[in-house]
This record gives structure tokens, sequence and C-alpha cells, in this order.
């Protein structure tokens, strides 16, 4: 697993200084789960963002069964979160044997103080990422509910 190319590809760190996102890779963890694993619970500490490198993950609202969004490689969960902090209000389990990378909000909000840039690229590309689904929303709201979270036009699990 290249955590550096896999957190490079990512909307979050689009256009970071080489410097940057070295730094995310050194703080991002490696995790292989089997299928069946909880990533997180619905109701514990948002604590993480997770990136899948390979694998997928279904993401399931709290007291429901059926999952609303599959995620897979290359997607992200967890991560609006970090910007709005709660209780994780689904859970995401392992469809299958998954690789991801967590990068604990922790050591990611050192980093957004320690390094000024760093931190307005990663809140303007959010910020990006978040006025796109607003809109989709707005515009076509029967998107989110036809399009399955795999879909090109979401790369992250937002509606």
């Amino acid at each position: 697993m290249n955590k550096a190319d896999l957190i490079k590809n990512n909307y979050l760190f689009r256009d970071m200084a080489a410097s940057d996102l070295s730094a995310v890779a050194r703080i991002a963890e490696e995790k292989d789960l089997m299928a069946g694993n909880l990533v997180y619970d619905a109701g514990q500490d948002s604590d993480a963002i997770f990136i899948i490198e390979t694998g997928t993950v279904d993401i399931i609202p709290q007291g429901k069964q059926i999952p609303f969004a599959t995620m897979g490689s290359g997607q992200s969960l967890g991560e609006l979160a970090f910007f709005y902090p709660d209780k994780r209000v689904a859970s995401a389990a392992t469809r299958e044997r998954t690789q991801l990378v967590r990068i604990p909000f922790d050591k990611l909000a050192q980093l957004v103080a320690e390094r000024p840039t760093f931190g307005l690229i990663l809140y303007r590309n959010a910020s990006m990422f978040l006025a796109k689904h607003v809109r989709e929303l707005a515009f076509y709201p029967e998107h989110c509910r036809r399009v399955p979270a795999q879909s090109p036009r979401l790369n992250s699990c937002a509606c």
C-alpha cells in the first residue's frame, strides 16, 4: 500500500505541497480488515478519516439494516466529522477484505495548526466538495436517491 499516493488522490488533499502530503502520510495508519469488520460504529466518537485503498465498505445509518451507500477504492469516509465534530450517525462495515488508511483527527488538526497553507487548502477542498454536492442536491435532488455512491459524480459519502 502506498499511503502517499492514496492520500494525494483524495479530494481533500489535492493540490497539496509534497512536504504536506508526506506529513499526512506519516500520521496515517494502515488497516487491513476482513469482510464484516466494522471500520466504525454508529454512536462512537468520530476520531478519524478513512481512505479505502482496496475493498468496499457499506455505510449503514443508525437503526437501519440496509446500507445507504457503498464506498470503494479511492473513496473516503468519516471526513465530514472532522469539520463538524459529533458522534458517528452511521456504521461503516467492510463488505470484503478491505485495506484502508486511517488519518486521526487530532494529528490532522495539529498539522492544520502547524501548517497554515496546508489548512487553507484542506478547508478549500472540503468547501468545494460540499458546495458541489449542495448544488447537486438543489438542482438534481433525485440524484442522491437513485445513483449509488460509487458513481463517478460522487467520490465520497456526502449525500
